[in-house]
């Protein structure tokens, strides 16, 4: 390329130091505009057919627009209400940064449970800590590799505090929708099987509201686990329901808590299942 060819602002503002941001804005924003000067001078004007184009794509729209209030209007009752999905936002709860020391906490613990020892998790737990409701002695408690896997997804879902103090923090927090009443979180999930059963209510004897088949759905986490082996859960046009805890599979079967200690450092202090 001959160099003589480029327009004086270039080599003005090209030769500067550039500085600011608004320097190459400026100089990519001039290149374009003489590049498109240039194409214009040099080629035949072509009209292109601008309003045609506008004109076929609104056409589409709106039939679209009519066809699918027709839908809703004809079919809808037997349907449950959807909200689009472009105007629902997902929310993963995350508190860890009011605590600088919690902070690295987790990094560190993500770290060690990537390696899988056991040696660095022992050393995380609070010396008298809970199991499923039962109290342990860390050096007396037994688990499997399970655990870390679990703690690495749970790490990775987010947590929030779960007292005023902000000495108890619990993972995952779970998922939340901007159009959701209350703070009720879930987490993604498969429900198994052929034509799996969604009943109304957490009983054998309930009325079946839906069948899927090995279809991902929203598992909703409970405040307390005390669901008789069922699982609430949403399917992704719209029916809530419950399942039977055997015909869900999720990534993740635990949940932790950390507990703030008096010199300022965390240790986790139990684990549970969340469902």
């Amino acid at each position: 390329m001959n160099n003589d060819r480029k327009p004086d602002w270039y080599k003005e503002l090209k030769g500067g130091p550039m500085k600011q941001p608004q320097d190459e804005e400026e100089l990519i924003y001039k290149i374009k505009q003489s590049i498109y000067q240039n194409r214009e001078e040099g080629s035949p004007k072509i009209r292109r057919p601008f309003r045609i184009k506008t004109f076929t794509v609104a056409a589409v729209l709106v039939f679209t627009a009519v066809l699918f209030n027709f839908q809703q209007f004809w079919f809808g009752k037997n349907e449950p209400p959807v909200q689009s999905s472009t105007q629902i936002e997902v929310k993963m709860k995350d508190e860890s940064n009011q605590d600088q020391l919690l902070k690295q906490f987790m990094d560190e613990l993500n770290q060690n449970t990537s390696l899988k020892n056991k040696n660095d998790l022992y050393r995380v737990l609070d010396e008298e800590f809970i199991f499923k409701g039962e109290k342990y002695s860390k050096n007396e408690w037994k688990f499997d590799d399970d655990i870390f896997h679990d703690l690495q997804v749970a790490l990775a879902m987010g947590g929030e505090f779960v007292n005023d103090t902000k000495t108890l923090y619990k993972i995952p927090s779970g998922l939340a929708e901007s159009n959701q009443t209350k703070q009720e979180r879930y987490l993604y999930a498969t429900v198994v099987g052929e034509e799996t059963k969604i009943l109304t209510q957490p009983k054998p004897d309930s009325r079946v509201l839906y069948r899927v088949s090995n279809e991902t759905v929203k598992a909703w986490i409970p405040e307390k686990v005390n669901n008789d082996g069922y699982i609430k859960i949403t399917t992704m046009n719209g029916y809530t329901g419950y399942v039977k805890e055997d015909h869900v599979s999720i990534d993740i079967q635990y949940s932790f808590i950390f507990e703030k200690q008096n010199d300022g450092m965390w240790k986790i202090k139990s684990i549970d299942s969340i469902w």
